[in-house]
């Protein structure tokens, strides 16, 4: 318990650096194997809002695709199926910095309930940042 309480909080850094220091093309991937959540931000430092796509089973392999309940139970959580795209996704508002805690602690437990990862998987936390571009001077 001790190690997901870890793993949850690197995740809540690594988002509260997308947010604070991320620009469009920045996104943070937390993955066990094939299961995988990304994360963008999409507000800004008065708003926060983080968008959240969840996996569906048009990516994962046979012997890993969802069952209707945990599918089910995936909604419950806020996430819904639209045609812009494949996975399922949710938005976030972030109010402070213990939403953040609340969403990584969130991440694992959909990792183990309802993606049925065993416990002992290893999180992989891939935080991407895109380099802002440089300011155009005009030069008369």
């Amino acid at each position: 318990m001790q190690q997901q309480e870890h793993t949850a909080a690197v995740i809540a850094r690594a988002l509260d650096k997308l947010i604070s220091e991320g620009t469009d093309g920045s996104y943070l991937i937390v993955a066990i194997d094939e299961v995988y959540f990304q994360f963008l931000s999409i507000g800004d430092l008065q708003q926060r809002r983080l968008y959240c796509e969840a996996v569906s089973n048009e990516f994962l392999p046979e012997g890993q695709k969802l069952e209707p309940e945990q599918i089910t139970a995936l909604t419950l959580l806020g996430f819904v199926e639209t045609v812009e795209t494949p996975n399922y996704s949710c938005d976030f508002n972030v109010s402070d910095s213990g939403v953040l805690t609340d969403i990584g602690r969130m991440t694992l437990q959909v990792f183990a309930t309802i993606y049925l990862c065993p416990s002992d998987s290893e999180v992989d936390i891939d935080l991407h940042i895109e380099e802002s571009p440089p300011e155009l001077r005009l030069d008369d």
